[in-house]
């Protein structure tokens, strides 16, 4: 009787470790016992004990695995957490700096007058010593090529998410964009605005990034503005 006890004490402790670190796998009857455990249905002594224990020795190693690790609601979607999804983010910068920089640079030394920013920076030519033509066509001249290499990233991201549902950063990790009420591929007028979304999640100091990692859906600001949400594939 005491071995079964041991035993099934040794079950508990392994579900709510599971619990805790976010890598449940299908394990019938366990996954059943922590389904009625996060509703609240679950009034076993021996479960409450393991999870008192594990919330000591578990509770900031929990938090860091929630960075990273898929998060698990509404039955079977999965949710990408932020640690993921800024980690797609950084993969996506990378890959944007080999491929669209060389491209970008073009447009910025054809544009923003690259031969008077040389003069400038070594000091060959002072400020005061343009005229105010030469400041209105620098000026002119920064704000378009700014406006052509923003307009260009937007272009690629957005096309991205038209025909693969995700940025290069995303595929790699096996993450997709899905409309957060039909589960479906968004519509462009969505991608559109979750785009739009990524300027308002940034201007706060990034708060609307930040709110992945608070939000139930893990949704930042853009994804709540364009009703999408980021889960990974099946």
């Amino acid at each position: 009787m005491k071995q079964n006890d041991s035993s099934s004490k040794v079950k508990l402790y392994r579900v709510a470790f599971k619990e805790r670190v976010g890598v449940l796998g299908e394990e019938g009857a366990s996954v059943d016992l922590l389904r009625a455990h996060r509703q609240d249905r679950c009034t076993t002594p021996s479960f409450k004990e393991c999870n008192s224990v594990l919330e000591k020795y578990t509770g900031l190693f929990s938090k860091v695995i929630g960075l990273w690790s898929k998060k698990p609601n509404d039955g079977e979607i999965k949710y990408a957490g932020f640690g993921m999804r800024m980690l797609a983010s950084a993969i996506d910068s990378i890959l944007s700096f080999i491929v669209l920089i060389p491209v970008l640079t073009i447009f910025h030394n054809t544009l923003g007058n690259a031969e008077l920013q040389n003069l400038l920076a070594s000091g060959a030519l002072r400020p005061e010593d343009l005229s105010q033509e030469q400041v209105a066509e620098f000026i002119i001249g920064q704000l378009a090529s700014f406006t052509l290499q923003n307009i260009v990233l937007a272009i690629v991201v957005i096309l991205f998410w038209i025909y693969r549902s995700a940025t290069p950063g995303k595929i790699l990790l096996k993450m997709k964009i899905v409309d957060a009420k039909t589960g479906e591929k968004p519509s462009r007028k969505q991608l559109i605005i979750r785009y739009i979304g990524y300027i308002i999640s940034i201007l706060p100091l990034g708060l609307g990034f930040i709110w992945i990692y608070y939000d139930k859906k893990c949704q930042g600001w853009h994804d709540k503005m364009a009703h999408t949400v980021v889960v990974f594939n099946e």
